[in-house]
């Protein structure tokens, strides 16, 4: 999403639904991703146990989501803001 909104230096932050294919069930995303040159990935998503109903949340290094997710992006720099809504 960052390089369809030309951001490639800065943050990724916001809510989704997390990478089933790799949770294996549906999840829900906490994004927090640095971008550029070092990039980071401080993700955590959350799912139900179907056994108990209890809840969990666990970090995971995948920068992908499912479906759709409300992200926050920012280069860091002061100016315009731009407001995209992208359909897939």
């Amino acid at each position: 999403m960052a390089g369809i909104a030309g951001v490639s230096q800065g943050l990724a932050v916001g809510a989704g639904a997390g990478p089933w294919p790799e949770i294996g069930t549906n999840s829900e995303m906490m994004a927090n991703v640095r971008l550029g040159d070092d990039p980071q990935v401080k993700t955590y998503v959350a799912k139900v146990n179907p056994e108990d109903g209890s809840a969990s949340t666990y970090p995971i290094k995948s920068d992908a989501f499912a479906l759709m997710a409300n992200l926050y992006l920012s280069n860091g720099k002061p100016g315009k803001v731009c407001i995209m809504e992208l359909i897939k």
